[in-house]
Formats: structure tokens, sequence, C-alpha cells
């Protein structure tokens, strides 16, 4: 037996999953599941680059008992912030910055909605955590004050996601990359690509006049997709960074426990 909280062994629970997923990224990685084909389009010899397998499906998996993990370790903490009376009325709160203040006339049902709520979820909470949740809610419901996805509207989105499909994930490109050309004379000109994007499947790879045989080496990059404006963004970077900052939320939450006179 364990004194430990639930909401901190959810949380050790995701990281299992997320270094299960590093894991399992790692090994799709170094499978090279890509080559160089030599095509002739417009009477010329254009040499592109393929994607030879899809990402396996137990990235996804993985990726989704992460994803549940991490948010069910933010709804244990907030059970523990009220009364055993309450602990089914509330969840983690994910709304937006300003959902605290007064119902405005004419505003439309799913902002009052969204009020009401809030103020079911703090009901009986010590003003501390209150504080601290306003502190991390979106702007506009899914933005950082800088104007990049919030990591918890994320977390929602990709939590909500799963419950009806796959999680979007993509492979984001070759990164990294090392491209060899190598001439009719036995000469060999070799090109890094340098661009954090990638080199997307099917991409061009453009060498001197009197290529005969080009090579690729990189590494290839798993990508989710996520609410605009960050579009696409690597995978392992963005959970990571959910962690992180659902774990801060946590530790900060903690010291507000309910405790039963």
């Amino acid at each position: 037996m364990t004194d430990r909280p639930s909401y901190f062994l959810k949380l050790d629970r995701a990281q299992v999953h997320l270094d299960v997923l590093k894991g399992e990224i790692e090994a799709f990685a170094d499978s090279h599941p890509y080559t160089v084909a030599k095509r002739r389009e417009r009477k010329k010899e254009i040499w592109r680059l393929n994607f030879t397998s899809g990402l396996p499906t137990d990235i996804s998996l993985v990726g989704a008992d992460f994803v549940h993990n991490v948010r069910s370790a933010l709804d244990h903490m907030t059970a523990a912030l009220v009364p055993s009376a309450r602990k089914d009325k509330t969840r983690f709160p994910i709304l937006w910055a300003g959902v605290w203040e007064p119902y405005v006339e004419g505003e439309d049902e799913k902002t009052s909605e969204g009020r009401a709520r809030w103020e079911t979820i703090v009901k009986k909470m010590k003003p501390e955590a209150v504080a601290i949740l306003k502190e991390v809610q979106p702007y506009a419901g899914y933005e950082t004050a800088d104007g990049h996805v919030h990591l918890l509207s994320s977390l929602n989105r990709l939590w909500n996601t799963d419950k009806h499909t796959r999680l979007p994930f993509i492979i984001g490109g070759l990164v990294g990359s090392t491209v060899t050309f190598t001439m009719s004379d036995g000469s060999v000109n070799t090109y890094v690509d340098t661009d954090p994007r990638g080199l997307s499947d099917n991409a061009k790879l453009t060498g001197p006049t009197g290529v005969v045989d080009v090579k690729i080496k990189g590494t290839m990059e798993v990508a989710v997709r996520v609410a605009l404006p960050d579009g696409v963004i690597p995978m392992l970077h963005h959970f990571q960074g959910i962690m992180d900052y659902a774990t801060g939320v946590i530790e900060q939450l903690s010291p507000y426990v309910h405790v039963t006179p």
C-alpha cells in the first residue's frame, strides 16, 4: 500500500507511458522507414524522398494512454480540493480566461454554460486554489498569452478526440538529414538539411548535374496536429511540455487539499 495521493500516482503512470512512447518512436525512427527513388519527370531524372512505412499502431495507443492519465491526474487533483460530497460534481476546468466574470447581458448560451460550470467546479474550494485555477486558464479558450496553443487546451482536445477516433499523430518529416550525391566521375557531394521542419514525403532532392546515385540519412520525426496557430509540432516535445505543465499545476494545488474537520 502507498499513501501517495492518486493524482501523483496518475502522473507516475503517465510518465511510464511517455517513456514507452519515446521507445516506440525511437524504434520506428531506427527502422529507417524511408528511401530515395529515381523518377523521370518532364524528361528529367528526379530524385525524391519516399516514406515506406506508416506509423505503428502502438504509437497512437500508448500516446492515448499518456493523455488519459495526465487528464485523469488533473481531475483527481481537483476532486481532492473539495469536500467529499462534492467530488463527483467537479473536474479540472479547462475553459477560458475570464470565465469567472459575471454574466453579460446578451452573451451566447455556450458562454453562460461555461460560467455556470466554473462556479460548480470551484464551489467550496479554498480561495488560493481558485486563484491558481484562474491563472492556468487559456486565453480565448485555447491560446497562451503569446499566441501559442495552450498546453492544457491541447491536452483536453486530444483527450476528447481519443473518445471517438485515433489521436492525430503523423509522420512529421525527416529531420537533420544528410543527403549524399554520387557523381558520374565518382566524386561525392554532401548536403545537410538545416530546415527545422525537415523533409516531407515526396520531397525533391536537388543536386548538381551528373548525379548517378543519391543516399539520405536522417531522423524520422513523429508529430501531432494541434489547433491553430501552431498546427503540426513534434509530438515528444509537445507531450513532455504537457507533462511538465500539468505536474507544475498539481504541485501548486496540492497544499490546498480539502481536509475534513
